[in-house]
């Protein structure tokens, strides 16, 4: 009798769970939202994913790509457990080595890498998202210190089969470091810089391009949250103030391998324009660049981007929600769509938005 009884409880939850999942699938029947393309066509840019999530406790999850697919989905706590979410598998042997405490993880939204410096060896893994593919490479590096205790690591640029990393001292941030790996053979080099860092400053590496080096400087003990940043450019035989860059209130970004500096201008109420600043390296001069938008874009928080100076960004509109491509280099508005709403839910919002 314990038995059947136990055997009856099973069957019930069992039922409970296909019923859920049943009454799960039906309500997710339909989507509620529309892409329209406004500028452009979606065949001319990569594919990306915009999620969306309303508001509430029967909370539903849209994805979004450049075809025009919607895809609708429960956020409910059974619609959690049937979900199909796009987030990359990471391989395992990658994975158990991304969580240990002495390694260090950074990446660029195409790749990550994963650094752990330790018994005088440097080990290197890298992911890359598109491919799925993992590179891992163990270098010599005498030191005394270890990451995770000492030292940061992060990637500042991969160009090609060289991996540039800024290394620092955890306690001493005067003593950064900026090392070359080369993924071709099984040297790690430090490249000696001409000036060494101001006292009470950090250093952080922007771009490198060819035999130039872009990094910034600020007040490492100051407790202002914004703390004006200095641009320089040692190219090997001595070190200038980039005086283009530090006129500038924006931030700097590395495009193009390092050749283009770019600084966005996003307001933080309506706009139709979006606005950049860019540092040519080769000849270094500064220019300004704009592209108009057909839509009202509302709260640009969402940008991701190419290596082909492409910039993919996401806001809301007085209709929905809007994805605009932008070519940096030719100053076009390459694509725009529109995510329309069609029952105008409230508290809808952009939960991510990444190039796939």
């Amino acid at each position: 009798m314990k038995r059947y009884r136990q055997l009856l409880i099973y069957g019930l939850i069992i039922l409970m769970t296909i019923g859920s999942y049943i009454g799960y699938t039906l309500s997710i029947q339909g989507a509620d939202f529309s892409l329209e393309t406004i500028s452009g066509k979606s065949s001319q840019v990569e594919n990306f994913n915009l999620r969306l999530q309303t508001k509430g406790m029967r909370s539903t999850i849209y994805d979004a790509n450049a075809n025009g697919d919607i895809e609708k989905q429960s956020n409910s706590y059974v619609g959690q457990l049937f979900r199909k979410d796009r987030v990359t598998d990471l391989p395992d042997k990658y994975y158990e080595f991304t969580t240990k405490m002495e390694t260090n993880v950074s990446g660029d939204g195409q790749s990550e890498y994963a650094i752990q410096i330790k018994h005088n060896k440097l080990q290197f893994k890298m992911f890359t998202f598109k491919t799925e593919e993992m590179f891992e490479k163990t270098f010599q590096y005498d030191t005394k210190f270890e990451t995770g205790m000492d030292l940061q690591a992060s990637v500042v640029d991969k160009q090609a089969m060289k991996v540039y990393v800024q290394l620092d001292r955890v306690d001493q941030p005067m003593e950064t470091k900026l090392l070359v790996l080369d993924l071709a053979g099984d040297r790690v080099e430090e490249i000696i810089l001409q000036k060494p860092i101001a006292p009470k400053h950090s250093r952080q590496f922007l771009a490198i391009y060819r035999n130039e080096i872009v990094y910034t400087e600020q007040k490492s003990d100051s407790e202002d949250e914004n703390v004006k940043q200095s641009y320089f450019l040692d190219d090997g035989k001595s070190v200038q103030s980039i005086k283009e860059l530090n006129q500038q209130q924006i931030g700097f970004t590395p495009y193009a391998n390092g050749r283009y500096l770019i600084g966005f201008r996003l307001p933080e109420g309506e706009t139709k324009r979006i606005e950049w600043s860019m540092f040519d390296l080769e000849t270094k001069r500064l220019s300004e660049h704009s592209v108009s938008s057909p839509l009202v874009l509302k709260k640009i928080d969402w940008l991701d981007s190419t290596d082909e100076m492409q910039l993919y960004l996401s806001s809301e509109t007085n209709a929905g929600f809007q994805v605009s491509v932008i070519d940096l280099k030719n100053e076009q508005l390459m694509y725009q769509g529109e995510i329309k709403d069609a029952n105008h839910k409230k508290g809808t919002h952009i939960y991510d938005f990444a190039i796939q």
